[in-house]
């Protein structure tokens, strides 16, 4: 590497080394992110070319995460790190990494219960960014959140402990027991994408994240959101609501399903224009 005496020029190098391994729109974002982290620098920083001592130490741990990175490992999975809105979460790769549209569904729980107590669950808490976010939000809630998976639970209260969260986190498979606890509001973001798209999915995606988080059968696409309420039914207070992200397709399905069960059931879309989020009340 040569004439890296600045860090726009560590940039321009970052960008350039990622070209035929990124999507093009992808790159300086990747950049940003990986140099913020090893420089010490914030983003605006680095545009301005703040003074930067190019050392050893960093151009070896530059090699590597650009190695790992190049080889399909996400870079959130290469810093233990993501942001969701304005916190910092730890993630590995026994979580997904938390994601802008579940944002969209954390701020419309907010809008539409208010900031006023209530008792809510996430159900399938994965790194714990739903209700670590919540709590963060509104410290009136009493949140509760349950995984299938033992090592997510510690990755979400590794989360809550860092973010000053207090959450009662527990064991629970929701296709075959029903949580403890009575709550208002039960939240989730469950497996949604049918096995028949994996092979449409970015690498990074369908390869390192996982997949007990991400896919359900083609044959019953809507299992999950299907046995979510059947057991909201039995843990809800009257006039209880259940709040999801969806597929923006399968999502189309829900409504009727939720009629059948007992629920009214309204559908949102995210700022990009997709079906999303669904907001559902107990009759």
């Amino acid at each position: 590497m040569n004439n890296l005496d600045s860090i726009r020029n560590v940039f321009d190098w970052v960008c350039k080394s990622l070209q035929s391994h990124c999507e093009q729109e992808e790159i300086p974002y990747l950049a940003y992110l990986i140099l913020e982290e090893l420089s010490g620098l914030n983003r605006t920083e680095i545009i301005a070319d703040k003074p930067f001592v190019y050392t050893d130490n960093f151009d070896q741990k530059l090699k590597t995460t650009l190695n790992r990175l190049k080889k399909g490992e996400p870079v959130q999975y290469i810093f233990n790190n993501a942001w969701f809105g304005d916190l910092s979460f730890y993630v590995n790769e026994n979580v997904l990494i938390p994601r802008q549209e579940t944002e969209e569904l954390v701020d419309l729980v907010i809008r539409s219960t208010g900031k006023i107590k209530k008792k809510i669950l996430d159900i399938g808490t994965g790194s714990g960014c739903i209700p670590v976010s919540l709590k963060n939000k509104v410290p009136q809630y009493e949140i509760s959140a349950c995984d299938i998976s033992e090592k997510a639970l510690e990755v979400a209260v590794k989360n809550a402990q860092k973010n000053g969260a207090q959450v009662d986190f527990f064991i629970c498979d929701i296709l075959n027991d029903i949580p403890k606890g009575v709550y208002d509001i039960v939240i989730s973001n469950p497996p949604y994408i049918p096995l028949s798209e994996r092979e449409e999915m970015a690498s990074q995606v369908k390869d390192k994240e996982p997949g007990l988080a991400l896919f359900v059968k083609d044959a019953d696409p809507l299992l999950f959101y299907r046995e979510i309420l059947k057991k909201s039914r039995q843990i809800l207070k009257p006039k209880g609501k259940v709040f999801f992200e969806l597929h923006e397709i399968q999502g189309e399905s829900l409504p009727e399903m939720a009629q059948t069960l007992g629920f009214s059931c309204m559908l949102y879309h995210d700022l990009n224009g997709k079906l999303r989020m669904a907001e559902l009340e107990l009759f």
